[in-house]
């Protein structure tokens, strides 16, 4: 596996480079390297090289509550905006222009994705057009967030697995999720709690055009990839009974821990 140098940062927000030992470890030959996880731009020629026979993955998320979430996750926001909401940092956002060109946008938080699939600003149409040309050449499976299962079985019918091998739990879900009682509800990590209005959802989708482009571009085609899959309503919902088991089974584990730390 390629194992970043520095945390789970593999050269970024640069992009990655063959041989830069301050980017990653040279634990193998370049093409022996059979996987990579962590934080990365995409560069397909880069990989190509660096990968032992790449399938390349990759999930996206509807551009509004990705923001909403990455306004309240992401520290740096904390440190540069002095809203306490993120519709007030939008209504305000003139406020922010320097800011957000200096500090913020330049980790692609407004166009986070269209940036980590290797867009550089000022995200021209004609690069996003050229981007989603070369994913859809690339990429054997874009997974859609809000869809999690859907996401997992095309990923387990695309690699010829089992369900159990795509089992994915949820993880970091807001709390306002907390008390979902479905497993699946918890994968969109929807903060429930925020209410934007029409000028503020405007502002986002005026500010990160190029990740809707793409978004809504892929979760068009997804939907239609869906469709064509022979039975597959019938094995998305084996798979959420599959993972509200995992999961039943992972409360009863940590339960159990907890009960064995008292008695300890």
């Amino acid at each position: 596996m390629v194992e970043p140098r520095v945390k789970v940062n593999l050269g970024y927000p640069r992009h990655l480079e063959l041989n830069n030992s301050r980017m990653y470890r040279q634990t193998h030959k370049v093409g022996e390297y059979d996987a990579l996880f962590d934080h990365c731009r995409f560069n397909k020629s880069v990989l190509d090289e660096l990968l032992n026979k790449p399938v390349y993955v990759t999930i996206l998320r509807d551009p509004i509550t990705r923001f909403v979430s990455a306004f309240y996750f992401l520290d740096d926001y904390r440190s540069i905006v002095k809203e306490e909401s993120v519709g007030q940092f939008v209504s305000n956002i003139d406020k922010y222009k320097n800011e957000i060109s200096r500090s913020i946008d330049q980790f692609g938080r407004f166009n986070g994705m269209a940036f980590d699939l290797g867009v550089d600003p000022p995200y021209k149409d004609e690069d996003i057009k050229s981007k989603i040309i070369e994913i859809e050449e690339s990429f054997s499976v874009v997974f859609i967030m809000e869809y999690m299962p859907e996401s997992m079985v095309l990923l387990k019918r695309t690699m010829g697995w089992e369900l159990d091998d795509v089992i994915a739990i949820p993880q970091n879900s807001h709390s306002d999720l907390a008390a979902s009682k479905s497993a699946t509800d918890k994968y969109t990590a929807h903060h429930t709690g925020e209410s934007l209005d029409i000028k503020q959802r405007e502002t986002i989708v005026r500010l990160g055009h190029a990740d809707m482009k793409i978004y809504h571009h892929f979760n068009v085609t997804f939907w239609k990839r869906v469709q064509a899959e022979y039975k597959f309503e019938e094995e998305v919902q084996l798979y959420q009974e599959k993972l509200e088991k995992y999961l039943k089974n992972e409360k009863e584990r940590a339960f159990l821990k907890k009960i064995s730390h008292w008695d300890e």
